[in-house]
């Protein structure tokens, strides 16, 4: 190639770049807070790509979306804002617990497994179909989210995959006893780990929290996984109480976190009353709670807090955070933002997973409720001892794991489909 042709290639591939549009799809609504796991991680990278070019932001929400264009702080900056009511029949859809029939059904290979239908949203396929252009690239959370685009007749489209929904269903389905559909339920299951093993074959790019994620994918499309794990937005001047508060953060309608803390209620706090007579434990997110399940809680002596506006408050507040965690994908935003608040933390294996951690050096390890409680009461008992400690994981994830850095790969790659 002469010098001039050279310099024409790479003159349309700058005008590519500048005349791309990226249509960000959210499973969620970024507004009201407080945020959780999920609806963290898009929005933060929602904002970085919408800083490197014209960005729309579409989301599935019973939120209506000029309640979010005004109360959401990021809505300024993308070219519009809109939210998506989910289809009236789309919660009916549930294949493993809904009609027994639809289980059934389930158990036969489709192309797209029917557990997305229960996520679905017609009126949004409608209007990504009417926004269609060839300069369009799609963000999706979800892999169900990307089907729409899909449909849509959408071309480009990279998918976020935080979590591998199969690994997580099989997780699941491992601490549940066995019920009249658990045969259907394992075939589902077949079918959902096949599908997402083709997902970056059946889409242009996929992205992953950790590197060893990569090797779920099929061998000869490795190559269009990228990683990008969760992130944290770096606490400045963080606030430390020497209290006795233990605090848990997290989604309180999310299952694997509400087992989580019955078993840390009902198996880990009577062990640290022994020791620690004083000493509270909080549990703060988004809500609704299962009703039985809040009042179990408190029944226990747990202050549960649902939905609050900020969670600085909490964190200020804390002696300590507990990730008891089992099951879990992707990274842990929860372990992320405690050692940025650079609270002493506590946790299983499966709470800090997709970190560069290393026990006793950037967090305490336990897996069982006597380690968990040994573990929660030297620290109340003498948390100076552990200042080092969170100095060092705060500085590990401010410097590596800010929203910033995260999406750096994930912008490269919708410069690189744009320049396609």
């Amino acid at each position: 190639m002469n010098h001039a042709t050279r310099n024409e290639s790479e003159d349309h591939a700058g005008d590519r770049l500048t005349s791309r549009h990226v249509v960000v799809l959210a499973q969620s609504a970024p507004f009201p807070p407080p945020l959780i796991g999920g609806q963290i991680r898009i929005e933060r990278i929602a904002r970085s790509v919408a800083a490197t070019g014209p960005t729309t932001f579409f989301c599935v929400s019973d939120v209506d979306e000029d309640e979010i264009r005004s109360g959401w702080n990021g809505a300024a900056l993308f070219e519009d804002v809109r939210s998506f009511k989910p289809d009236l029949n789309a919660r009916t859809r549930d294949p493993r617990w809904g009609a027994w029939w639809r289980t059934m059904a389930a158990a036969f290979p489709v192309t797209v497994p029917p557990s997305h239908r229960v996520h679905w949203s017609q009126t949004l396929v409608e209007a990504l179909r009417s926004i269609r252009q060839k300069n369009t690239i799609v963000l999706a959370s979800r892999a169900w989210m990307a089907e729409m685009a899909h449909a849509a007749g959408i071309e480009r489209i990279i998918v976020d995959m935080a979590d591998l929904e199969s690994r997580l269903w099989a997780q699941s389905m491992a601490q549940l006893p066995r019920s009249y559909r658990h045969w259907f339920h394992q075939a589902q299951l077949r079918h959902l780990t096949r599908y997402e093993q083709r997902l970056a074959t059946r889409f242009n790019r996929v992205i992953v929290t950790k590197e060893s994620d990569r090797s779920f994918f099929l061998p000869d499309s490795r190559h269009r996984v990228i990683v990008a794990p969760n992130g944290v937005d770096p606490v400045q001047d963080a606030k430390r109480s020497h209290g006795l508060i233990m605090l848990f953060v997290g989604a309180l309608g999310y299952e694997p976190n509400t087992d989580a803390l019955l078993w840390f209620s009902e198996r880990v706090l009577p062990l640290i009353a022994e020791r620690c007579p004083e000493a509270r434990f909080r549990v703060v997110g988004r809500g609704p709670a299962p009703i039985s399940w809040g009042t179990r809680m408190r029944m226990l002596g747990v202050e549960v807090v649902e939905s609050p506006m900020s969670l600085n408050e909490y964190y200020a507040n804390a002696a300590l955070v507990v990730i008891p965690l089992f099951v879990g994908e992707g990274t842990s935003l929860k372990a992320a933002e405690a050692m940025s608040y650079a609270l002493p933390l506590v946790s299983t294996t499966v709470g800090v997973r997709g970190f560069p951690v290393t026990a006793n050096e950037h967090y305490l390890l336990a897996n069982e409720p006597a380690d968990f409680a040994d573990a929660c009461c030297r620290v109340l008992e003498n948390p100076v001892a552990y200042r080092e400690m969170t100095l060092r994981s705060k500085a590990l994830v401010d410097e590596h794991f800010d929203w910033l850095n995260v999406s750096k790969p994930i912008i490269e790659a919708v410069n690189s489909l744009a320049a396609e």
